[in-house]
């Protein structure tokens, strides 16, 4: 696939952990591992499945294998050819239980993996597993043989860009407006300065009620939506079994001042109802980092707030 534009500039409130699908968990490493790298199959507006750099695939009639068949022509950046030596790579990597991938578990069913020639992909499944291929269309391919080190911090892929260097990083909110309304940068991210609000929604922005867009098929406006009521909170909360006598944990990133704004509110709210959270904020990399023992159990967000049970 190839981009329309020379060049994507990107202002992020933090430089991401890296590059590598196979062990990034986190919000904005993959907004730059999908532009860079490309999975087999991926999903469209509707979650369906379509195809990427594999043309079709096929469930086996004893549900023992599932085969893909690879695009021929596709190369990666640095002009070599894409194979299935490739896609056996990643995936071997990603069940090896030395390499440290925290997502391995989503990819088990798979026993071994078959290349009979360059263009075709076979995996034998220890049990019928058809949902295997939307867990395999979440895994962008790395290049075969690649260094692990040099695979988080400087991507080959045969995606729309190219990696040249690390995202352009601007950790002031009001900074980055500056930037991408001065078109000095295509895209960011975070909160925006509360004191800009008015003057955006008098132009082309308005407040946002969901974490979808109105334009996204997946938007229900019907949802119900409540008012301030700590009563009606309490009794939601004890209606979907919400143990009261034992404390949440909340974490999230110290490199977003609007997230640790926010654990505070909600630390405080919480108590008004009797609910006692245990918050902390800490460095992006550390939650997604495998060497850390607490990362595991709560790896799958680690750019947002993310809530487990205190043991």
């Amino acid at each position: 696939m190839q981009a329309q534009n020379d060049r994507l500039i990107i202002g992020a409130t933090a430089e991401v952990p890296g590059f590598d699908p196979r062990v990034a968990t986190d919000v904005p490493s993959f907004e730059r591992i999908n532009i860079i790298m490309e999975p087999l199959v991926t999903f469209d507006r509707g979650l369906g499945l379509q195809p990427r750099l594999a043309t079709s695939w096929e469930l086996a009639d004893d549900l023992s294998s599932i085969t893909f068949s690879l695009r021929e022509g596709v190369t990666w950046h640095d002009g070599s050819s894409f194979t299935s030596a490739d896609v056996r790579f990643t995936f071997e990597t990603v069940l090896d239980p030395e390499f440290g991938a925290l997502n391995r578990s989503l990819y088990t069913a798979s026993s071994s993996i078959d290349t009979p020639d360059d263009l075709t992909v076979v995996f034998n499944l220890s049990d019928p597993n058809a949902f295997l291929v939307n867990k395999i269309a979440r895994m962008p391919i790395v290049q075969d043989g690649v260094d692990a080190t040099e695979a988080n911090q400087r991507p080959i892929g045969t995606g729309p860009y190219e990696f040249v260097s690390q995202v352009r990083v601007i950790p002031a909110a009001s900074t980055r407006l500056l930037a991408i309304e001065a078109g000095e940068v295509d895209m960011t991210q975070g909160q925006l300065p509360t004191t800009e609000l008015d003057r955006l929604e008098a132009g082309n922005a308005f407040p946002g009620i969901s974490m979808l867009l109105p334009s996204m098929p997946w938007f229900n406006p019907d949802v119900r939506r409540y008012d301030y009521d700590p009563e009606l909170a309490r009794q939601l909360l004890r209606e979907a079994g919400v143990d009261f006598a034992r404390p949440l944990r909340l974490f999230t990133n110290e490199n977003d001042l609007a997230r640790v704004l926010i654990l505070e509110i909600l630390e405080f709210e919480f108590a008004q109802i009797g609910l006692n959270l245990e918050v902390r904020a800490e460095e992006l990399g550390r939650r997604t980092d495998p060497a850390s023992p607490e990362s595991v159990a709560i790896y799958q967000e680690a750019s947002a707030i993310v809530v487990e049970e205190s043991p």
